[in-house]
């Protein structure tokens, strides 16, 4: 893996491995594959995709004791910190399947990561099985057969994994200078929400992550959002300020204005492969702070409106707004903490998108702010590989 990521430098940007261990990870540690892929992803600057690793038989009752047990978790090397890890959603079902479409696959294995972070952060088209835990060619997935002549079917997220290695690689090819913190950034950022069985409690992020990516969206704007995208580095020393501009057209005293932004920041700290425990040696906190008549206010952010575990590296949280702000010039307000063995003129990459929605649907934002600010902001022209 060292020799063909070395080989192909600068030329490939992203990986797919669905490959995994069945042996389900443990709190504070990591194989020595996922730190190795930590190191190859930092040092040659690449994404490794990853999937989650597939449950091979019932584990109990479904879906309670199945997922109640702790051989349901991923399996090395989907705990890396620096990969994108990929679970598996049902997209077909019937009578008899055990997960309904959109609903996490009954193989698909659960997170918390190493570091208690999301794993998967994603979810793709993977398969299902039925009642008690079986295949069925209706509700699987189908590919082209090694023959290059049939097609084949099979269920797992060594059939997930894929799809997002294919979406990262059109994010690079739109933005072919950009960091893979970018990239996921923006898979991360623009997801549909997906499901966990209506029966467990436990929180849906360890089972579907953010969601499923939706790629025509993280291209280009919709009708009625517009994003920022930024990619820049952070020293030990100072808090860095990221502006971005709300239009005239979303402020408060228009009728029932309804103003939502969704911020995204991703990073590659380095590791420390000999301290599990503290394995992840840099961090940033985000600030969100709004325009109001009385001058700029930080946002209070509450543990229900983001997820931001200290020394993981993705951060996203979104705020709604109707009344007590100004439409106009906006910040997001970055610091950088480290820790270990990090050395003091130590620079943090990293990459922020921020995404403006008018959840009223009513105007064109990415128009409203084209057309009020176009002298301030580079606009990015997006080509897709053939």
């Amino acid at each position: 893996m060292e020799d063909t990521v070395d080989k192909y430098a600068g030329i490939v940007q992203v990986y797919n491995l669905s490959l995994g261990a069945d042996t389900p990870i443990r709190d504070s540690e990591f194989s020595d594959l996922a730190k190795l892929l930590d190191f190859l992803s930092k040092e040659y600057k690449v994404l490794f995709v990853v999937a989650a690793g597939n449950i091979r038989s019932l584990l109990g009752t479904f879906p309670t004791d199945h997922y109640g047990s702790p051989l349901s978790r991923i399996g090395c090397p989907a705990e890396s910190l620096l990969g994108l890890t990929v679970g598996s959603i049902a997209k077909h079902t019937n009578g008899t399947a055990l997960s309904d479409v959109n609903f996490v696959s009954p193989f698909s294995r659960k997170g918390p990561g190493a570091d208690n972070g999301i794993k998967p952060e994603l979810v793709a088209h993977g398969g299902n099985l039925i009642d008690p835990y079986s295949n069925s060619p209706r509700i699987s997935t189908y590919g082209i057969s090694k023959d290059g002549k049939n097609l084949s079917v099979d269920n797992g997220t060594s059939h997930s994994a894929p799809i997002i290695s294919q979406y990262a690689q059109r994010l690079f090819d739109a933005y072919p200078k950009s960091d893979p913190n970018l990239v996921k950034a923006l898979l991360c950022h623009f997801t549909e929400p997906r499901s966990n069985h209506d029966e467990l409690s436990e929180s849906g992020l360890n089972y579907v992550g953010f969601g499923e990516p939706n790629i025509e969206r993280a291209l280009t704007a919709g009708n009625f959002n517009a994003a920022y995208i930024y990619e820049g580095q952070l020293d030990q020393d100072n808090y860095q300020f990221i502006g971005f501009h709300i239009p005239s057209t979303l402020r408060a005293d228009e009728e029932d204005t309804k103003l939502r932004v969704k911020i995204t920041v991703t990073y590659d700290p380095p590791v420390n492969p000999d301290n599990d425990k503290e394995y992840s040696e840099a961090r940033i906190t985000a600030t969100l702070i709004k325009n109001t008549d009385g001058g700029m206010k930080d946002i209070a952010i509450s543990a229900e409106d983001k997820y931001n575990l200290p020394w993981n590296p993705i951060i996203q949280f979104e705020k709604n707004f109707s009344r007590s702000y100004s439409a106009g010039f906006w910040e997001l307000r970055l610091r950088l903490y480290t820790r270990g063995k990090v050395k003091d003129n130590y620079l943090q990459d990293y990459s922020v998108v921020v995404e403006i929605i008018d959840d009223n649907k009513k105007t064109d934002v990415y128009a409203d702010v084209e057309n009020e600010f176009s002298d301030i902001y580079k606009k990015i022209k997006v080509t897709i590989a053939a």
